[in-house]
């Protein structure tokens, strides 16, 4: 028998006596082996570890504090706490607000009792805030208050990976994307020295694009700092070396990263029991149980993330990464007959009131592709620039859309290009004649660089957000005489700014709100500007931006929506409506998948909204994801007792669908049910009739057949094929 084994057996006794009630220190049991004591005792202490993160304390040492009664409402004079968001055995997360820079934030605060070392933990923070990534949520501020510390992070407005499972678990290649994400993190992150230890999806939050960015490094060790107590985390998504309280490293992370793709892919955990001592005998004896719905090859990569061993495990998490990106994980579906599922797809966009959609850019193809593309006779307008070439800071390559392709939008907000726009930046911008929107929100700009865009004297909505374009900057904007729309929300602009801007004449709305402008520097700027909206407070702040946002919503543009809704949800993250509306603007675009993320955001903040479900149930079945479309739609019914009628139609086109995915299944009983379901919502509908009808007729049913093709032609007798099917059903080729 192996150390290993012998370890093992050790510490089952150990659990055994332990629930029996009897703390038997390690010596005692290691009699005949004293030689294993130390190695038994760390695995004892890593088992009192788990069990207190997965239940109550039961090692006998001193209970927590009781909460605090009376937790300060303002941290350091600056964060406001509004909202407790989450809470575990160490810490709570509230939804705060920064009142110097006027935006939202994540205050995390150990619980009373549970901290042992102010000075280690700050020690701790300060460390993971040197960390600087795209996928790692961003440490702004860490501080002492009363006896206890905090954290002030980035606060995500998607959620987390945890309630995206609960609510509405992504398709497999969704999640492997996901997952991909986080390697690319992890794989940063340990070239920085630094071992996660408790990868969950708790820990996984999703910005309003569904990009997965990793937070609470909180519990992260360097491998040189005693990471043989290396069991702090959570319980079930722990490593066997974890468990086992043996020194761990970054593919310990790796098999965390396993067990969430399990939990995506699957909707379950790899091992489960109630009894923390058993969860853990089954992480520590391994083995995984086939993973359904899922390739092969998708399987596989699970599986070696799952791997007892760590060295059967991929060694680095880049390699994770790109193994996620290439392997496809949603098993090839049967092919579908294309006329019926043309039938149900463009009969569910004929349906679609809040929508309307038109031809766009493969949302692959970068714009300066679609610019090189465009014969140089036709000239054309480059509608929208995102981040170019997915670079961080796209001003670089913006010169590459020159002449004779008039650039009108520009987006360079801080999550886009992650507010490494600087006025240098900026030159990129120059000769841009036709640049009418500009959105630079959170850019470390100062408002120098606005003089490189002397040339955009169209330029008609600017977003200065978040920025530090004081007074001076204010001046580079003398002269944009055809300006309607100005944010200079949270910036530090003064009274001074005032002179300047009463000469934008045609200013329509300007936000001031978080500047250090006074209320009567305000009024006198309404004096100057009768006919513009100077918004000061949030409440009305989002009532203008609202009414902006359906004026382009309404003349079908898009993009300027959706730059609006995104300035609405800067200025109050919990406006549910600001994310429907952008969620509009997506699938108005084609960028369905893209959608998604800001449909569940609304969903979140406002579960009794019918139309949120009933407009996000579109979006899954233009994408073929039948049953989640269904149980929106039926959501939303249930939310909307008083008005079926606005359900039947939809409902009987999604029950429609099904039925064509099952048909090719082979599952014909089920299909022929599922038209049969349609054709009670929507009786008028000759089409079903006649695709039931083919059904039946292929399974030599013909008097059922008959039946179907007879009513299609009463329903609609000017289309020919009906006929001619119910001609073929009487005179059947073989009626055996």
């Amino acid at each position: 028998m192996t150390t290993d084994d012998t370890l093992a057996e050790l510490l089952l006794r150990w659990e055994e006596l332990h629930e029996q009630g009897r703390d038997v220190p390690a010596e005692e049991l290691c009699r005949d082996c004293p030689q294993l004591a130390a190695a038994l005792a760390d695995r004892i202490r890593a088992l009192r570890v788990t069990a207190w993160m997965d239940g109550p304390d039961d090692d006998g040492g001193t209970p927590p504090d009781p909460p605090d009664p009376n937790p300060p409402s303002t941290l350091a004079g600056r964060y406001r706490l509004d909202e407790k968001v989450a809470e575990g055995g160490f810490a709570e997360v509230w939804k705060g607000f920064d009142l110097e820079l006027r935006r939202a934030v994540a205050v995390k605060m150990p619980k009373p009792g549970r901290l042992h070392s102010t000075e280690r933990f700050l020690a701790e923070a300060r460390r993971v805030a040197r960390l600087k990534h795209p996928g790692v949520v961003p440490v702004f501020d860490v501080g002492q208050e009363r006896e206890s510390c905090f954290i002030v992070s980035e606060f995500v407005e998607g959620g987390s990976l945890a309630d995206r499972i609960a609510t509405n678990r992504p398709m497999a290649n969704d999640a492997a994307r996901m997952v991909a994400e986080v390697a690319e993190t992890l794989a940063y992150a340990h070239r920085q020295g630094f071992v996660h230890r408790d990868i969950k999806p708790g820990n996984i939050l999703l910005d309003h694009h569904g990009r997965a960015l990793l937070t609470d490094f909180g519990i992260a060790h360097s491998p040189d700092e005693g990471t043989d107590g290396g069991s702090f985390g959570t319980l079930a998504y722990m490593s066997a070396e974890q468990v086992e309280g043996k020194p761990v490293d970054h593919r310990t992370d790796i098999y965390g990263l396993g067990v969430v793709l399990h939990e995506l892919l699957t909707g379950y955990l790899p091992y489960k029991a109630d009894d923390p001592v058993q969860l853990r005998r089954l992480i520590v004896a391994g083995g995984v149980a086939s993973i359904p719905g899922v390739s092969k090859e998708g399987e596989g990569v699970c599986r070696k993330c799952l791997s007892r061993n760590p060295a059967d495990r991929y060694q680095d998490a880049a390699e994770l990464a790109q193994e996620l990106r290439r392997t496809a994980f949603t098993l090839r579906p049967a092919r579908i007959s294309q006329r019926l599922l043309a039938l149900v797809v463009v009969a569910f966009i004929g349906l679609i009131g809040f929508f309307a959609v038109r031809p766009v850019l493969d949302r692959n193809q970068s714009p300066v592709a679609e610019a090189k593309a465009t014969p140089p006779n036709e000239k054309r307008a480059v509608e929208w620039v995102y981040s170019v070439g997915g670079t961080v800071n796209d001003t670089k390559r913006i010169d590459q859309l020159a002449e004779p392709w008039a650039v009108r939008s520009v987006y360079l907000h801080r999550d886009r290009c992650d507010g490494k726009v600087t006025d240098a930046g900026l030159a990129q911008l120059e000769g841009l004649p036709d640049l009418d929107t500009l959105n630079l929100g959170g850019a470390k700009i100062d408002g120098s660089g606005v003089a490189h865009l002397r040339d955009s004297k169209k330029l008609k909505w600017l977003s200065l957000e978040c920025t530090q374009v004081d007074d001076a900057g204010v001046v580079n904007l003398a002269g944009y005489s055809e300006l309607a729309y100005l944010n200079l929300l949270s910036t530090p602009v003064t009274d001074a700014a005032v002179d300047v801007l009463a000469k934008l004449s045609r200013l329509e709305m300007v936000v001031v709100s978080g500047t250090k402008m006074t209320e009567a520097g305000v009024e006198k700027l309404r004096k100057a500007l009768p006919s513009c909206r100077v918004v000061m407070d949030v409440k009305a702040g989002l009532k203008a931006l609202s009414e902006l946002g359906e004026l382009h919503f309404g003349k079908q543009e898009w993009d300027k929506a959706a730059a609006v809704f995104t300035e609405a949800i800067n200025l109050d993250p919990q406006c549910a409506e600001a994310y429907h509306r952008r969620a509009g603007c997506s699938y108005n675009t084609g960028k369905l998948k893209e959608s998604l993320p800001d449909f569940d955001t609304a969903a979140r903040l406002d579960p009794k909204n019918p139309e949120v479900y009933k407009n996000r149930a579109f979006v899954y079945l233009r994408l073929l994801r039948v049953d989640e479309g269904l149980a929106d739609l039926t959501h939303a019914q249930e939310l909307d007792p008083a008005h079926p009628e606005r359900y039947r139609q939809p409902m009987s086109l999604a029950l429609a669908q099904r039925g064509v995915v099952k048909a090719q299944a082979n599952k014909v009983d089920e299909a022929i049910a599922d038209f049969g379901e349609a054709l009670r919502l929507d009786p008028n509908n000759a089409e079903l009739f006649d695709k039931r009808g083919s059904l039946h007729f292929n399974r030599k049913h013909f008097n059922e057949a008959v039946a179907d093709f007879t009513e299609a032609v009463r329903l609609d007798p000017k289309t020919p094929s009906y006929r001619l099917h119910l001609e073929m059903s009487r005179n059947p080729p073989n009626p055996k």
